[in-house]
């Protein structure tokens, strides 16, 4: 058992530093997202499509808008849930 945990206590280590190595970016989660960056983003609409069920209607999403609303910033925390 003691080997077993050492493989394991290395393999989540190894692990570790390769995840600081690619310096991924940190997670995006919808619920933190900062609506008062920008009084103009449609708050209701944005959570309405975080809620998803657009996935089980079988509809798509297209996110535009000025270069300044930041579509990726918006879509990042939509994506990763």
């Amino acid at each position: 058992m003691r080997c077993e945990d050492e493989i394991g206590r290395r393999d989540t280590a190894a692990l570790g530093r390769r995840v600081r190595r690619a310096r991924f970016e940190p997670r995006a989660m919808f619920g933190d997202f900062d609506f008062t960056l920008n009084a103009k983003l449609p708050t209701a609409m944005l959570r309405d499509v975080a809620a998803l069920r657009w996935l089980d209607a079988g509809e798509s999403v297209i996110l535009y808008g000025p270069v300044w609303w930041r579509e990726t910033l918006v879509a990042k925390p939509l994506v990763i849930k």
